[in-house]
């Protein structure tokens, strides 16, 4: 993404720290395992402002449908686990803030994709030209 040192300021623990690189792609590269087989994708959208990528949705929805894969869009302002149990779904794409697939690995009852790591799972696109997502300035 933009190739900056990255630090993790968490109050709660009062502490500052780097995050663990080979941790995270593990992580990853396993949630994207998880998710070869998937048939059903649901894709979310946030309602939050900077975070609405309805269009990119929409465009992954169609990429869905180009690899015969079922995929629904859900919009929402709060995304937890709990709001996502009631989707029916073997995989969730995140176009909402990057930070949630990463955060929150594990927590939700299907695996949490990256817009990159869905086009992976499909078969649309290359380990190696994996990238992290990430939401620009306007």
């Amino acid at each position: 993404a933009t190739k900056k040192r990255v630090v993790i300021a968490d109050p709660l623990m009062n502490e500052v720290r780097e995050p663990d690189q080979t941790l995270i792609m593990r992580q990853r590269s396993a949630v994207i395992g998880k998710s070869y087989d998937a048939n059903v994708f649901g894709i979310i959208v946030s309602t939050k402002n900077g975070q609405n990528r309805m269009e990119l949705a929409n465009e992954l929805k169609e990429l869905a449908k180009k690899h015969e894969k079922d995929a629904y869009i859900f919009s929402m302002d709060l995304i937890t686990p709990d709001q996502l149990l009631q989707f029916k779904v073997d995989a969730f794409v995140n176009t909402a803030c990057p930070r949630l697939a990463v955060d929150e690995v594990g927590r939700f009852h299907a695996p949490m994709l990256m817009p990159q790591e869905f086009e992976i799972a499909i078969g649309e696109r290359k380990w190696d030209d994996i990238v992290f997502d990430e939401i620009l300035g306007e």
